[in-house]
């Protein structure tokens, strides 16, 4: 049965594959549409411009050599709007269980209703939060990782994965420095428990984690906000809450090392101070 289902599934998607090859004047139209409406979201941004970056996320990531340099900026843009908002990650989860609440009780798997629920968790999780390097982003992924409530029935290869493999396809492509896992890995159990064994002590606070390109560490609170701390010696900590509001308040200058050398210099001059006050009063 498999061997028949399968050539007809690759026809089926062949249509759609051939659509998305676009002439050079098709795809100017196209980004210049996309810049267009991105320009025009401005925070604090309502639901259709929610739904605007979002889909801006989703499209403009996907690999594509045609214009790459003009959609990579497009999409740079969208993913700092995204990021303005504090409230980004909650608004995904709202997203799915909002779709998840309005699914009649037993809907059978495969109905119109229930496919539309697993492409929307599909969509989310894994092809638009993984483009959101975020530490919101990172928890709500984290938290993904134990849901298992849309596990499909065994040995039924045509349903998508849980909500936990899903985020594991996103953690392993958001881009974390030093990941347990390459963006290559994909979804299987050991897969699965790589990530929980990661999550784990970055969750209770007691490791730190990064993103490639930024040079800030960030450390997981247990009242579920974080703190960021520079990499780079400045003398600042930035620690943000729960609601998102950001405070700079002032630490201990530059890095061990340096502060070592502050201090002996410090000691230096008051040893030599004091020998002049001492050969003075001889004198």
């Amino acid at each position: 049965m498999k061997i028949l289902i399968m050539p007809i599934l690759f026809f089926l998607m062949l249509p759609p594959v051939i659509a998305l090859v676009y002439t050079d004047q098709e795809m100017i139209e196209i980004l210049d549409d996309w810049k267009q409406s991105i320009d025009q979201v401005k925070y604090p941004y309502d639901e259709g411009e929610m739904k605007t970056l979002e889909s801006a996320l989703f499209k403009l990531g996907r690999p594509k050599e045609q214009y790459a340099k003009e959609r990579s900026i497009l999409f740079e843009k969208a993913q700092v709007k995204m990021l303005a908002d504090p409230n980004h990650a909650k608004y995904f989860q709202d997203k799915i269980e909002q779709a998840r609440a309005k699914l009649p009780e037993g809907v059978r798997r495969h109905s119109g209703i229930h496919n539309d629920f697993e492409t929307l968790r599909c969509y989310i999780i894994r092809d638009t939060m993984s483009h959101i390097p975020s530490p919101e982003i990172v928890r709500a992924l984290g938290e993904y990782l134990d849901d298992e409530r849309d596990t499909p029935p065994p040995n039924n290869w045509l349903d998508l994965r849980s909500n936990a493999y899903l985020a594991c396809s996103a953690l392993e492509k958001i881009g974390l420095k030093n990941a347990p896992l390459p963006p290559t890995a994909g979804e299987n159990p050991d897969n699965l428990a790589t990530w929980k064994l990661w999550w784990g002590p970055i969750k209770a606070g007691n490791r730190t984690f990064s993103f490639e390109g930024q040079d800030v560490d960030y450390r997981f609170r247990k009242d579920g906000s974080y703190e960021a701390l520079s990499r780079d010696g400045a003398q600042k900590r930035i620690t943000n809450g729960a609601s998102g509001e950001i405070e700079n308040n002032p630490t201990k200058i530059g890095n061990p090392a340096q502060r070592w050398l502050i201090l002996l210099g410090g000691s230096a001059a008051l040893f030599a101070w004091l020998r002049w006050q001492a050969k003075r009063r001889k004198s």
